[in-house]
């Protein structure tokens, strides 16, 4: 590091340069990471939804494929004795089981895994069209169900949305109204990991934003009834009279506000190409973000020496979408 205090480095792409020739390398290559276990799981996921459920024995399909998985991987094969991936054939035997669980008792079906956008069905923005490709869409009748899977602890809300931090709900629901020809009624997240805690709620069940009218919310659970219990895959519940109880006005939208959200996060894509093209790589956090924490080139960033300025991260409501200016995402 004393050699990295000695030069001048004048812009953030020369001190990117600088490291890669340092090349810094992370000490901990052959630990079991939190994206290896993510990563697996979703290999579980799509394998076991591609054969159409049909794989024998859940407990020993998982088992063999976790282990197919990990001799592919030279760095997870020195872990191949770790306890991480005997706990994770259980993991993966209850993901599949609160999959099941979602499945039985919803009319939405799942059809599409590992759904590609690309060059001919693009995202069409402005100045750049955007390829990618969304882990799963359900159908039923004219609706879709767009569904991404996450390890990890999900909170989805505005305020990530609002600061251009998790885009991608709305962008995929954007792709595949466009392709499928069909209206996005519910975007969610579904974790593929837990923490292993002992709680009334399901800790699979989809958190997102979903269309708020009781045919809609029917389809998600066919189970639930007018004054009867919350469901325990969506967050609803429906009230005497029928209709949908608002419980989370964020999430639970009208079909302007979903289109809102969703024309908002195609402007903010816009305007960060804009500042890629132009070079602009100045870092932004807002006031609660922690990232450095785990950024393995804290000690080498220019954010301290750049006089850079957190923008504010108050509450977010959907009025905040309505009329934004763009120096304020």
């Amino acid at each position: 590091m004393d050699e990295l205090e000695n030069i001048n480095l004048k812009t953030s792409y020369e001190l990117l340069d600088y490291l890669n020739k340092l090349k810094i390398r992370n000490d901990f290559e052959s630990e079991i990471l939190m994206v290896d276990i993510g990563n697996l799981l979703h290999e579980i996921v799509y394998i076991y939804y591609k054969k159409n459920k049909k794989v024998g024995d859940v407990f020993n399909f998982c088992k063999s494929e976790i282990y197919k998985f990990i001799e592919r991987n030279e760095r997870l094969k020195l872990n191949i004795e770790s306890p991480v991936f005997v706990n994770l054939i259980d993991e993966a035997v209850r993901v599949i089981n609160a999959l099941d669980y979602i499945d039985e008792n919803s009319d939405f079906l799942p059809t599409y895994f590992e759904f590609e956008f690309d060059e001919k069905n693009p995202i069409k923005l402005k100045n750049i069209s955007l390829v990618g490709k969304v882990d799963r869409v359900d159908v039923f009748n004219d609706m879709l169900r767009v569904v991404d899977y996450k390890s990890g602890t999900i909170k989805p809300g505005l305020n990530e949305l609002y600061y251009g931090k998790k885009l991608q709900l709305f962008l995929y629901s954007c792709a595949m109204e466009n392709i499928l020809n069909k209206k996005v009624v519910g975007c969610f997240y579904l974790p593929l990991h837990n923490k292993y805690e002992k709680s009334d709620e399901n800790s699979y069940s989809l958190k997102g934003f979903y269309l708020a009218e009781d045919f809609v919310v029917k389809a998600f659970d066919k189970r639930i009834e007018a004054g009867g219990e919350s469901s325990d895959i969506v967050s609803a519940k429906l009230k005497a009279d029928g209709s949908v109880a608002i419980t989370s006005k964020d999430k639970q939208l009208d079909s302007t506000d979903m289109n809102v959200l969703k024309e908002y996060s195609k402007k903010v894509s816009e305007l960060a190409v804009d500042e890629i093209r132009s070079g602009y790589i100045k870092p932004s956090p807002t006031e609660k973000d922690c990232f450095c924490e785990y950024c393995p080139y804290v000690h080498v960033c220019l954010k301290n020496s750049s006089n850079v300025q957190c923008r504010p991260s108050n509450k977010v409501t959907l009025d905040s979408f309505k009329e934004v200016k763009d120096e304020t995402i």
